[in-house]
């Protein structure tokens, strides 16, 4: 009996450490299903269901009972959580996502939610969504999709697919924003701020946001923000897009060893309580390398690697932020080439006190004689008068480009006077 006991207490306390390890990794909390459900009745939102149809996973993935999106462009970490789930998992392109299953991206990741060829969200860093199931509303031959914003930024756009209207319903602590496709196509932003406000803002198109009884209407170059539990503010107009100084559209800089130090400048505004600016290695901003708030109108980078990138920046004013300036091009090279010279050096031997130096360098590069400036002309040709001394006179020829390559030719003439 007294072993059986010890056995017996032996695997009880083994249970209990294996409990304590479970509640440890995996802490309880709000399911899914509840955060939903709370988030409906503060906002008034009934049972609203996702339809989201896919771009390349049509054939395979809409076969699949529940199938709500599909993650496409995951940057750095983005994890996922399925409503039954109690462990968040890393997950990659391409992954389905099914009803009411949680995604949540951190600092400097971002991942785009597909509902077809021309209809995508994408959320941006420190965002957490839950994504419902798909409904059809027949009767008015319309796609109708619901995401859940907990925390974070949604942005996207929404565009009929000549055959069926989309409407987007996104639900935040405090609204929902209703963004419905039309003749024009619908692109937006819809933001949790950090005191738990909703900001809704429309770049083109048009959109509603349903906060406290209130819709109100907000058209392109437009936002509007409401606190929760609070009737919302009112609409206003967004900053006006910046106009970009410097670097110019293609500009190009060259390195020897170390980069360059790259200023961006563009014009301030006078209601501007910030800017954003981003550079990329693409053309669509996915591949981002910088993307920081900044309070001047000016952001100097100093280690872009050799390759070409893209640039813009946008003003914001308080909780609002506008759209981005049309973006610039600009290179980055790393150059240890040295400049060509060719110098005619005159005989060996002179029994003349005045002697013409000639020759041609590129027309970019500073040439030197002895550690003067010579002046080039057009194309690249020099010449430069030197007083010879009697006996031994040695010359050196310099040409230096613009990021310190340096190229040099000596000769010596002895005078015989």
């Amino acid at each position: 009996m007294a072993e059986a006991l010890v056995a017996l207490l032996l695997v009880l306390l083994a249970f209990s450490i294996i409990i304590g390890l479970v509640n440890s990794l995996f802490p309880s909390g709000s399911g899914l299903v509840g955060v939903s459900s709370d988030m409906e009745q503060r906002t008034g939102s009934g049972g609203r269901d996702l339809l989201i149809s896919t771009k390349d996973y049509e054939a395979g993935l809409l076969d699949l009972a529940g199938l709500a999106a599909v993650l496409d462009d995951t940057k750095n970490t983005v994890k996922r959580k399925p409503s039954d789930g109690i462990a968040w998992n890393t997950v990659a392109s391409g992954t389905p996502l099914f009803d009411r299953d949680a995604v949540q991206t951190f600092n400097g990741s971002s991942a785009e939610i597909i509902f077809d060829k021309s209809n995508r969200l994408t959320m941006e860093e420190n965002s957490l969504i839950i994504i419902q199931s798909m409904d059809k509303d027949v009767f008015r031959n319309e796609r109708r999709s619901q995401v859940v914003v907990v925390d974070g930024e949604l942005s996207g756009t929404v565009a009929a697919d000549g055959k069926q209207g989309l409407k987007v319903e996104v639900t935040t602590p405090g609204a929902v924003a209703r963004i419905k496709s039309g003749d024009e196509t619908a692109k937006f932003s819809v933001k949790v701020n950090p005191d738990k406000s909703s900001t809704l803002t429309v770049f083109s198109g048009q959109a509603e946001l349903v906060s406290m009884g209130e819709n109100i209407i907000v058209e392109a170059n437009q936002s509007v923000t409401a606190d929760e539990g609070e009737v919302p503010k009112e609409v206003v107009p967004l900053p006006r897009k910046l106009r970009l100084i410097r670097p110019f559209h293609r500009k190009d800089f060259d390195y020897r060893d170390l980069p360059p130090q790259v200023k961006f400048e563009w014009e301030p505004l006078d209601t501007a309580t910030g800017y954003r600016i981003q550079v990329a290695l693409d053309k669509d901003f996915k591949q981002l390398i910088v993307d920081e708030v900044v309070g001047d109108s000016e952001f100097t980078h100093g280690n872009l690697r050799r390759g070409q990138y893209y640039w813009r920046a946008k003003a914001i004013r308080g909780w609002v932020e506008g759209d981005y300036a049309k973006a610039r091009f600009l290179s980055v090279e790393q150059d240890q080439n040295p400049p060509s010279l060719e110098v005619n050096f005159p005989p060996r031997f002179s029994e003349q006190r005045l002697i013409t130096l000639n020759g041609n360098s590129e027309v970019s590069a500073l040439v030197l004689v002895d550690g003067n400036e010579v002046a080039l002309n057009e194309d690249g040709s020099f010449s430069y008068d030197i007083q010879l001394q009697q006996g031994v006179n040695i010359f050196v020829v310099e040409a230096v480009d613009a990021v310190g390559n340096v190229t040099y030719k000596s000769g010596m003439v002895y005078g015989k006077f």
